[in-house]
């Protein structure tokens, strides 16, 4: 019988600062349903995570979201638990009638995480896969639709703010996927495939 230790959560001083700000800018009823899809997506993860066998260390809350440090993984396994937050995040939509700002704060979600950006949920996906199917290859992959996706992002964002005068929360967000890219979170593995 394998001994089962708690696991340690620990929130960022950017992630309490992050909740600190949305607190104070968002109204109560759009806090709980960010709140609310994020723990949405992040048990699905868990869910996953535990019907696969593998044991769960630390959970680290920071300002780029969730990091869940876990056992090693199997390629599968990483695959279909990196898809497991954005389905369960997408599968909220099924109560927009009801709780149309869950439904759209999970959309977001799920849509921010699907993109194939490593560390997110989508880069992960494409390492996976990578991995899967051409080994050999699996940094230069991962490594070139991350870059390739940020710089379209970021110019999508750029026009879209230059032509249509938009607030430039597009360029923040632009900026936010570039930093997530740049700072390279490093997989919460012990050991690689």
């Amino acid at each position: 019988m394998t001994r089962q230790y708690p696991v340690e959560c620990t929130v960022s001083a950017a992630g309490c600062i992050g909740g600190a700000l949305m607190i104070l800018v968002l109204p109560l009823p759009w806090l709980c349903a960010v709140i609310l899809a994020a723990t949405i997506h992040e048990s699905c993860h868990l869910i996953l995570l535990k019907l696969c066998g593998v044991s769960v260390h630390r959970i680290q809350i920071g300002i780029h979201g969730a990091a869940i440090e876990t056992a090693a993984l199997s390629p599968v396994q990483e695959l279909l638990c990196a898809a497991a937050g954005p389905m369960g995040s997408l599968l909220c939509l099924v109560f927009a009638k009801i709780f149309p700002a869950l439904a759209l704060c999970a959309l977001v979600q799920g849509i921010y995480n699907l993109l194939p950006v490593y560390p997110l949920d989508g880069g992960r996906i494409v390492r996976s896969m990578a991995t899967l199917l051409m080994p050999r290859y699996t940094e230069r992959i991962c490594r070139a639709v991350s870059v390739c996706t940020v710089i379209l992002i970021n110019l999508i964002c750029a026009v879209l703010y230059l032509r249509t005068a938009l607030p430039c929360f597009l360029l923040i967000g632009g900026y936010f996927i570039l930093t997530a890219t740049l700072c390279r979170k490093t997989p919460c593995k012990d050991s690689s495939y």
